[in-house]
């Protein structure tokens, strides 16, 4: 397996945080970044008035971009995730079960494979779409209520079930997902992960991860200013007081 690339070898942005951003789809200037544009006035290199000049200019498709695509994450954890994920390839059949198995085992409750968060050597880098494998009941982040204003979120739970309680016109609906059900969170819907420490394990894919904020909890939520009155947020805090 190859090293990480260092942040300052980035290949979008060099480490700069930024890059050149060009449409290579871009009708008006095909990919180059600038385009042909026919002027009328006069020409500052002629210096008189000379119908049909013409003067290249920048495409309004050429701009600069935030780099998303090698945020990795942190060292004491990037290595350690690397670890696993070969320890599972290394099995015979490159075994799934292997690594949910070592993910348990380790307290590791998810596991990106491709996103804008490179978790491990063998995570792809992209802001078009993630995935991610999550094991219960060691992802207990995932109780926490929340919503992706820009994103689609799919559950495919594979083993076991899981509920997720999501917030409909004000009132709380559980939805349960096993034996490989799918289930799809829209965009703006708020929902959580019911944390009642049953096994399962789920490939969960998001949509649009550029769009920003990607998540938006609690304290920030537009649609209750007092959490307190959310139904969602008081389920969520009765489950903590329980456990």
């Amino acid at each position: 397996m190859s090293n990480p690339i260092p942040d300052d070898q980035c290949p979008y942005c060099g480490g700069t945080g930024t890059y050149e951003f060009i449409d290579p789809k871009c009708p008006r200037c095909g990919g180059k970044g600038m385009f042909e544009e026919l002027r009328s006035h006069e020409s500052p290199s002629v210096g008189s008035a000379t119908p049909g000049y013409s003067e290249w200019v920048p495409c309004s498709c050429r701009r600069r971009v935030e780099c998303k695509h090698f945020r990795k994450d942190k060292p004491e954890r990037y290595a350690p995730r690397s670890d696993i994920v070969r320890q599972a390839l290394a099995t015979l059949t490159h075994s799934l079960d292997e690594l949910l198995s070592l993910m348990r085992r380790l307290g590791l409750a998810a596991l990106y494979f491709f996103g804008t968060r490179l978790d491990h050597e063998c995570c792809f880098g992209g802001d078009d779409v993630g995935m991610l494998l999550s094991v219960l009941p060691q992802d207990a982040h995932a109780a926490e209520p929340g919503y992706h204003p820009g994103s689609t979120e799919v559950y495919i739970t594979f083993q076991g079930r899981l509920v997720i309680e999501c917030l409909e016109n004000g009132q709380v609906r559980d939805k349960t997902v096993g034996g490989n059900e799918v289930l799809v969170i829209p965009p703006g819907q708020c929902h959580r992960v019911r944390h009642d420490k049953r096994e399962a394990a789920s490939v969960i894919v998001k949509t649009k991860l550029s769009a920003k904020p990607s998540v938006i909890r609690c304290t920030e939520c537009t649609y209750y200013v007092d959490p307190k009155s959310c139904p969602l947020h008081l389920r969520w805090n009765e489950e903590k007081k329980a456990e």
